[in-house]
């Protein structure tokens, strides 16, 4: 589910049903947001497994196209 934090914008009760799904599902249920700590999200929270990203430097953007590169030549 991508941007959960602005799910409560014209949806009501978006939330509560998510919560309900992530409760009864089997599989994980992926919800991304920018706001982790938005009023909104604070019920979903604690059914969530939090986990920060960042954004890649260019450097590690780069290595990782070298990377993929290089196999890339090995099993054409």
């Amino acid at each position: 589910m991508d941007e959960v934090d602005g799910m409560s914008g014209g949806d009501r009760g978006g939330v509560a049903d998510l919560i309900a799904s992530i409760k009864i599902s089997k599989i994980p249920i992926i919800c991304i947001c920018n706001d982790r700590y938005s009023q909104k999200l604070k019920s979903l929270v604690n059914y969530c497994l939090p986990l920060n990203f960042r954004k890649p430097t260019k450097q590690q953007v780069n290595s990782l196209i070298h990377i993929i590169c290089a196999h890339h030549i090995y099993f054409c």
